[in-house]
């Protein structure tokens, strides 16, 4: 049972990507988003909580892409990842 949850929870939101953990918002627009190591990890100043998330998710991407982007503190920008 609990395996047919967990499939069918990426289903509930029809036309979103299935992103775990999911986001708390979320922008679809046209094109698409490219990540490489030269894609920075954006952090609002003085936010703990996101530099630490953000610090995970930069090693998760090490582990499995090969590659660990910048994590910089500042405003929202295209072509970032922003916590």
């Amino acid at each position: 049972m609990t395996a047919l949850l967990l499939h069918a929870a990426p289903l509930a939101h029809a036309g979103e990507p299935a992103l775990v953990p999911r986001p708390a918002s979320l922008e679809m627009t046209e094109g698409m988003f490219r990540l490489s190591s030269s894609t920075p990890i954006v952090v609002p100043p003085d936010d703990a909580a996101a530099a630490t998330a953000a610090e995970v998710l930069r090693e998760r991407l090490q582990r499995s892409r090969g590659f660990a982007p910048a994590i910089v503190h500042g405003a929202a920008r295209d072509g970032a990842i922003v916590f």
